[in-house]
């Protein structure tokens, strides 16, 4: 084997298949290099020197152990030798631990004496697939049989098998009629029989494959011996030896099974148990010493140091196993890693490194007649010298000739066409640069490098955003590629200008930051107040202007301005030869347009309005945008860094500079922020006075506590504000420099100022007031039950006035609140992303445009169900399609005379021909009005996503076109170019029908609404020329806008869900106040629980949907929500005791006097039967003279009754239905008063009594069941609160009505009663409990409540999300018909390979499962293939490229003889096939790209 094997370009076969199987000991054998007799490491040898002993753990047939020495099997020394298995065969069998629960469960499969299975063939049939479960189905069924019956010997079976410590296994019969139990020993070598004895016929039955796993292999009878590669021996300085953990565990068990042989061959039957269990011990302890073994079983440690050993299978899970630690996450070379610090003045895609970097790293040069000077000069500088070169391979050798210590000269004159330089970093040199956590793609990409003199990377400031890096200190990755191939996808997918858009919602991630957008905003002000601020003393300004060389010198900073000439369209002179602000930042523009209501943008040039954030940042729609959109990449790139080397130096030639005068503001407003403050804290106290006194009234459904809390927090709040707004509205918004930023969006908010300068306000905990703590207080020096607001944590003062003791107190307590949150939470939401990813990292868009996991299973037939790529989206506005009314509608689409006074007087218009076309078009809107409201708007996801903007088209087209005249395209040929256009957006493929399932049906009504006779005569003013251009360009944006195939969607879903998630932790999110669906979890414990698919979740819910009830009829809401609460005596009752009250035949009872009560007296048959069942005995036949003298008063609220509209009447006629049947009766009295200030109670007493203890136990029992007894209400429902929402409804006319819609959020759920109740809408009531709704409405109701769900998280969160990424991940949940939960039980359940599953979690069980059941891993999936270190089949993996060499070198002019080909690597043209199903229509002349045919 030599160096070129581990090159890129080497031939290696590529691993197809694995086929996991446990080894038989004949085969441990065969595959050993030697067995292993020997405990002694070294012999001495004739010189002295110490050699490894021939049969010792450190046998040369095993591998070599130092780098002098040849191994003597392979002969390869140390570097090169992969190493060769030992065996130790061992005295007697012991059990292999780690198969010891398949093997106890085996057993009860099997005869105790004649290995016979214990089921019939009938009863082996199982309803699974799934191996594991086929198995524990049968072991389920088996281990109920009691007897050998099937064709056996009729053998009484153990009841149960037994492991006790380490390798012992007990058998036990347990038997009903007799005291004693039998209990066996069952040692290995028993069980080793019993297994020899089953036949290849019961194992296929069982589930095993006779030909990888028989029974009798999971007892251990041969070790194998892992060579020394696996546990090296380290040579230390002084020339001692540092052998491994496992060599000296080996030690200890080649001594152990020495001294068992011993035993065993001289016939000795002493402690012949003892030592097989000290074999077993040191077998179990080699493989797991992490396993419980039970009391008194030490775990083994290291003989020298006495630390535990680190054993087998330690060393190959968690998360520094081998299989996650050096297979699939591995150590790699070409590597730096540095602090970053900012530099404005590289370009977005350009890397600082330090020179040391540049010269410690190298890339692989192929020299060619093109490079071979510039390699010559590398060369020429030597090693230590940049730009310099480090070594050179010469083409056809396999050696590396370094160059620190060589002939330069003689290097050069050597170095030939094909030899390959290992040169220095450059500049221009592509890198990879990653900062971790990895949240999604954007957190590597590729950068050109610029060498420098600093020790650290230097970072355009605009890229930090999507690695989420600061300049705190933070440390960033860079990796150097090592072929083409790799230079090549980093220069084409990865650069930073591809990735400035976002897959998770189609927003830029990358755009002008802070110091940008500060400069940008100032230099496009327009105030009169400006010429107070100007460095130019120029009057009658109200803009930024700057003379002819201050102009120059910010232009230098322009790297594409290249003449006054080529921006004299974006510089026109005022009268006094100055330019403008504007015009300066219209000069690092692109040809773009821009019109919003506050701006102006037309080709280039600001014409109006002021540039913020909002303009020049990562929203939807913005300058960035837009210019990536529509222009590309490299225009964005040039942008961004235009633009931040104008602004940033027009700040720095200007100045900009913020101190403590900003925060200054004149009396009269401290006096009113003070006014404000101390009225709002008044109006707290009014609260508090009136819950004390019982006058507060109710707003919402909550209990009062809660109800007061939300209250104080809103009057709170409203302090907030509106000291915010008076403080904002005090400054001056030109010369506080603090509002500058704010304005600009470049930091901070007006909260910050507010807290700067008026008041700090309330400070939270948990989304709540500081709680109270030591004894019903905040802080010893408030007073006990302090409600008011500074006791809770109010901060009236401001940073600027200073905090009181206690305000720094609770200020302090929500700061650590966040700190805390996300120090604990990080790693949970880490977590939720590793699930996510290796649950969707296989599914990928296929060339048929299907969405398909690794075993090629469908999971969307149209990826999004549209196949458009995320990043491409782009939001629709559609808003004034439905913000208008019919009348209006119908003017605008169906009224033919208005387009007359917009189009040339030279177009004649037919109002006969255009008829049938405005109806058709009429309809057409009013149907996609109709759809919008119905599926759209009231939707949780109501943002449509197209992969073309049609507004932006118009524009653009508009402007270029100069379209500002009379129209002079006639009507009737933009009703048909417009459906011809339309007949060309579709998705051309045979198995989609365009007509019953149309993907383009959205798009295909946006068009018709964009390009209808309205907008394009009377709105935009177009002309046929723009009109041609705007349908040429949005076939070419719908075309362009697919997903590539090979793209691997499942982990950018996994990403654009796992990114928000984590924001969540990171922004401490939480609730406060009265929100919707308030009782509901949120977060990232809802997260949790969806992913999951937990069946007890937190709090489960229904949103009822009310039908035919009005928003202001109380009384019907209060009455559904009694009808469907469910209510117990026990939510009426006020409170309960049992008093001593002896009865008095002739005295009333003294003891309760209240006029009004309810009286039960019960007869001896019930009592009777409580005593019997409660194992009380009555004695005697009880007389009214020794009745019971204890008596149970239940006293009810007169309020809840009242709430729940129930009266003691209907109370005793559930009690008497309750208790009277033919066995048991009571006699219910109730008295005729109906004095309200009476007390409303139900008396018990016991007429027939037994002894006192007795009949008080008797008295709690018949408590407890009649407090359970249920009024009414449906089981399951707790309790429910009333929200109203606006629901948007339209008529068949189209007229849109805006309703309230009342929904009723239940805790606790039971969706099958309650949509079986009145006045309840079946069609919109959901419940969040997936599992319930499976059950009640199928798999198709599940997955829609899950994408509700999962969106409904995000978007509460304040993230944003593109539904399609929801979709897929749902959909991969539920596309087999089943629920599959995004952890390790659902991935294990699912047909994921073993591989993929080892590599998540439960890695050894795993290995062992897949072994015991001779699985196959076909390794197509992502997993399977990095752990290997090959070429998966995805991104640009997942093709091949067909080369018909001949045609090339004819078709070249080359001469075929010059270059060898390998036949055997060629397909024979003649019998290659490939041909494309073209259909082409002769109207629009539609071409199928998707559907081809191959054939060999």
């Amino acid at each position: 084997m030599s160096n070129r094997d581990y090159e890129y370009h080497s031939n290696i076969s590529k691993i197809k298949k694995v086929q996991f199987s446990l080894l038989s000991p004949d085969e441990i054998k065969n595959q050993s290099s030697c067995k292993i007799i020997d405990h002694t490491l070294y012999t001495p040898s004739q010189d002295g020197v110490s050699i490894p002993s021939p049969g010792g753990l450190y046998n040369l047939k095993m591998g070599a152990i130092d780098s002098n020495v040849i191994c003597e099997t392979c002969g390869q020394r140390s570097s090169l030798c992969p190493g060769h298995f030992g065996y130790i065969e061992l005295a007697a069998p012991v059990f292999h631990m780690h198969f010891i629960s398949r093997t106890l469960k085996l057993l009860k499969c099997i005869c105790f004496r004649c290995s016979s299975l214990l089921l019939d063939d009938e009863e082996l049939q199982v309803d699974s697939k799934d191996i594991y479960e086929k198995f524990d189905l049968i072991y389920e069924k088996s281990k109920k049989k009691k007897i050998c019956g099937n064709k056996g010997c009729g053998c009484t079976q153990p009841t149960r098998y037994v492991r006790e410590g380490i390798g012992k296994v007990f058998a036990e019969w347990v038997y009903k009629d007799k005291q004693e139990n039998k209990k066996v020993l069952v040692k290995p070598e028993y069980v080793l029989n019993i297994f020899k004895r089953i036949t290849d016929e019961d194992c296929l039955k069982l589930g095993f494959s006779p030909q990888f796993c028989r029974p009798e292999w999971l007892i251990c009878t041969v070790l194998p011996v892992p060579p020394p590669a696996v546990r090296p021996s380290v040579k230390q300085d002084n020339n001692q030896r540092s052998d491994d953990d496992l060599t000296y565990k080996l030690i200890d068990i080649v001594k152990a099974n020495a001294k068992l042989k011993e035993k065993l061959d001289s016939g000795q039957k002493d402690y012949i148990d003892e030592h097989i269990a000290v074999v077993q011990y040191h077998v179990a302890t080699l493989v797991n010493n992490d396993q419980p073994f039970g009391a008194g079983v030490p775990q083994a440690n290291v003989q020298r140091s006495g630390r535990t050993l680190k054993s087998l299978q330690q060393r190959v899970k968690s998360k520094d196993g081998r299989i996650r630690g050096n297979l699939m996450g591995k150590r790699v070379d070409f590597s730096a890693r540095s602090v970053i610090t900012p530099d404005p003045f590289i370009s977005i895609d350009e890397l600082g490194v330090p020179k040391n970097i540049a010269k410690n790293l190298t890339f692989p040069e192929k020299v060619t007649k093109y490079n071979i000077d510039k390699l010559k000069s590398y060369i020429l500088n030597g090693y230590d010298n940049w730009p310099g070169a480090k070594s050179v391979k010469k083409g056809d050798e396999d050696s590396i000739k370094n160059l620190k210590h060589v002939d330069l000269n003689k290097i050069i004159e050597e170095l030939q066409i094909g030899d390959i330089v290992n040169r220095h970093l450059v500049d221009g040199d592509i890198v990879l640069f990653n900062r971790q956590p990895s949240l999604h793609k954007m957190s590597m990409m590729a950068h050109r490098i610029v060498v420098m003199d600093a020790d650290t990377f230097r970072l355009n400031v605009c890229v930090t955003s999507p690695y989420n890096a600061d300049f705190d200190g933070d440390e960033m990755n860079m990796h150097v590629p090592q072929s083409y191939q790799t230079y090549s996808e980093l220069k084409n997918l990865c650069l930073v200008p591809t990735q400035i858009i976002s897959p998770q919602e189609g927003k830029p991630v990358i755009a002008l930051v802070q110091d940008a957008l500060l400069g940008a905003s100032r230099l496009t002000l327009e105030n009169d107040e400006l010429k107070y601020i100007m460095p130019y003393d120029i009057e009658n300004n109200n803009q930024f202007l700057f003379n002819k060389k201050l102009f120059m010198n910010l232009m230098m900073w322009n790297k594409s301005f290249s003449s006054m000439e080529k921006i004299k369209s974006k510089i026109v002179h005022n009268n006094c030869n100055y330019y403008t602000g504007k015009q300066l930042f219209s000069t690092v523009l692109p040809n773009i347009n821009l019109r919003t209501s506050k701006n102006n943008i037309k080709n280039g040039n600001v014409i109006s309005g002021v540039l913020d954030k909002k303009n020049l940042g990562t929203s939807n729609n913005s300058l960035i945008h837009n210019i990536f959109n529509d222009l590309g990449k490299n225009h964005a790139k040039d942008y961004l860094n235009n633009c931040q080397g104008i602004t940033n130096n027009f700040l720095l030639n200007t100045g900009f500079s913020v101190g403590i005068s900003d925060l200054i503001i004149n009396k009269s407003v401290v006096d009113k922020l003070t006014s404000i403050i101390n009225e709002k804290k008044n109006n707290v106290n009014q609260i508090i006075l009136d819950i004390q006194n019982g006058l507060l009234e109710k707003k919402y459904h909550t209990s009062l506590n809660e109800e007061f809390e939300i209250l104080v927090t809103q009057e709170l709040n409203k302090a907030t504000d509106e000291v915010g707004n008076l403080t904002k509205e005090s400054l001056n918004i030109i010369n506080n420099r603090f509002i500058n930023m704010v304005e600009a969006g470049s930091k901070g908010n007006i909260i910050n100022i507010c807290q700067m300068i008026a008041c700090v306000g309330q400070c939270a905990v948990d989304g709540r007031r500081i709680p109270k703590h030591y004894k019903n207080r905040t802080l010893p020096h408030f007073s006990q039950f302090d409600n008011s607001a500074e006791s809770r944590g109010f901060v009236e003062n401001s940073f600027y006035k200073g905090l009181q003791p206690h305000e720094f107190y609770f200020h302090a307590m929500g700061g650590r609140e966040g700190i805390i949150d996300t120090a604990v939470k990080t790693s949970e939401t880490g977590y939720i992303q590793r699930r996510l990813i290796k649950s969707l990292e296989d599914v990928k868009v296929n060339y048929d445009l299907t969405l398909r996991n690794h075993n090629d299973e469908i999971i969307q037939f149209l990826y999004g169900e549209d196949g458009l790529e995320s990043s491409k989206l782009e939001r629709q506005n559609i808003d004034d399609l439905v913000d208008i009314d019919m009348i209006e509608f119908s003017n605008r689409y169906e009224n033919m005379d208005l387009i007359k006074n917009y189009i040339s007087g030279e177009i004649k218009i037919n109002n006969s021909q255009l008829k049938s076309f405005y109806e058709e078009l009429y309809n057409n809107l009013l149907d996609f009005r109709k759809y919008i409201v119905r599926y759209i708007i009231n939707d949780a996801c109501n943002t449509i996503y197209q992969s073309l903007n049609i507004d932006r088209i118009i524009l653009n087209n508009s402007i270029k076109f100069e379209s500002f005249k009379l129209s002079n395209i006639e009507p009737l040929y933009l009703f048909e170019e417009t459906e011809k256009l339309i007949k060309n957006i579709r998705i051309n493929r045979k198995d989609i029908d365009n007509e019953t399932y149309n993907p383009t049906y959205i798009l295909h009504c946006i068009i018709r609404y964009k390009l209808s006779p309205y907008n394009i005569y009377v709105k935009n003013k177009i002309n046929k020329l723009a009109f041609d251009s705007i349908c040429e360009e949005i076939i070419y944006r719908f075309k362009s806008g697919f997903s590539e195939p090979g793209e691997m969607v499942g982990t950018v879903t996994a990403q654009s869900i796992g990114e928000p998630a984590t924001q969540m932790t990171l922004n401490t999110f939480h609730f406060a106040g009265v929100a919707a669906k308030s009782n509901v979890t949120r977060g990232v414990p809802r997260l949790k629980e969806l992913l999951s698919v937990s069946k007890n979740i937190k709090n489960p819910s229904l949103s009822i949907y009310l039908k035919d009830i009005k928003e202001n009829d109380v009384t019907e809401i209060k009455k559904i929500k009694n009808s469907i609460t469910k209510t117990c005596i026990r939510d009426l009752v006020k409170s309960t005791a049992i008093y001593f009250d002896p009865f008095d035949s002739e005295e009333e009872t003294t003891l309760l006097v209240e006029p009004e009560h309810l009286e039960v007296i019960a007869q001896q048959s019930l009592w009777n039967k409580y005593l019997k069942s409660n194992d009380f005995k009555c004695t005697n036949n009880c007389t009214a003279e020794n009745a019971c003298p204890y008596i149970l008063v239940i006293e009810f609220s007169k309020n809840k009754l009242l709430d729940k509209n129930i009266n003691m009447v209907l109370l005793t006629n559930f009690i008497n239905d309750e208790f009277n049947s033919e066995t048991e009766s009571i006699e219910c009295i109730i008295s005729n008063s109906n004095t309200l200030n009476e007390k409303l109670l139900l008396r018990i007493r016991l007429i027939e009594g037994d002894e006192e203890d007795d009949d008080f136990n008797l008295l709690k029992l018949i408590e407890k069941k009649i407090l359970d007894i249920k009024i009414s209400g449906i089981n399951n429902i707790y309790g429910s609160n009333v929200r109203k929402i606006d629901n948007k409804t339209i008529d068949e006319d189209g007229n849109i009505y805006t309703n309230k819609q009342i929904i009723l959020d239940t805790d606790g759920t039971n969706l099958l009663d309650i949509l079986s109740q009145d006045n309840v809408d079946v069609i919109n009531t959901i419940s969040n409990d997936i599992h319930e709704v499976l059950a009640v409405l199928g798999i198709e109701a599940a997955r829609m409540i899950l994408m509700e769900e999962f969106m409904d998280v995000i978007t509460a969160a304040g993230s944003s999300l593109n539904p399609r990424h929801i979709q897929v991940l749902v959909d991969t949940m539920t596309f087999n018909g089943n629920i599959m939960s995004i952890d390790r039980f659902g991935i294990n359940r699912s047909n994921y390979g073993p591989i993929a599953k080892a590599s998540f979690e439960e890695m050894t069980d795993q290995l062992y499962r897949s072994a015991i059941f001779g699985e196959v891993d076909n390794c197509n999936g992502v997993s399977a293939n990095v752990l290997f270190g090959q070429e998966a089949n995805c991104g640009t993996g997942c093709s091949d490229i067909l080369f018909d060499e001949a045609k090339f070198f004819a078709h070249n002019n080359y001469e075929i003889e010059d270059y060898s080909i390998d036949p055997d690597k060629c397909v024979d043209i003649n019998k290659f096939n490939y041909s494309f199903d073209i259909e082409e229509d002769d109207d629009d002349g539609v071409v199928d790209l998707y559907e081809h045919n191959i054939g060999i």
